[in-house]
């Protein structure tokens, strides 16, 4: 596949501090848009898992006494 206005498709991979990181042909950082999906799709499950813990934590703290006198 050709793109006339594109000079190169090449990236370069670097793995800096156990990150690989992905710069296009003048050193500049990318990122390709199914990363960016992925990340979002990562912070919803995360977000869902959080939320089930405070949710079991909340429903504990709920259930113990209300009057200690």
């Amino acid at each position: 596949m050709e793109f006339p206005e594109v000079e190169n498709h090449d990236d370069f991979h670097t793995g800096e501090d156990g990150c690989i990181h992905t710069r296009d042909q003048r050193g500049v950082y990318i990122g390709y848009d199914v990363a960016l999906e992925d990340v979002k799709e990562l912070e919803n499950q995360l977000l869902l898992v959080a939320s089930q813990y405070i949710e079991k934590d909340k429903s504990k703290t709920s259930i113990g006494p209300k009057d200690l006198s």
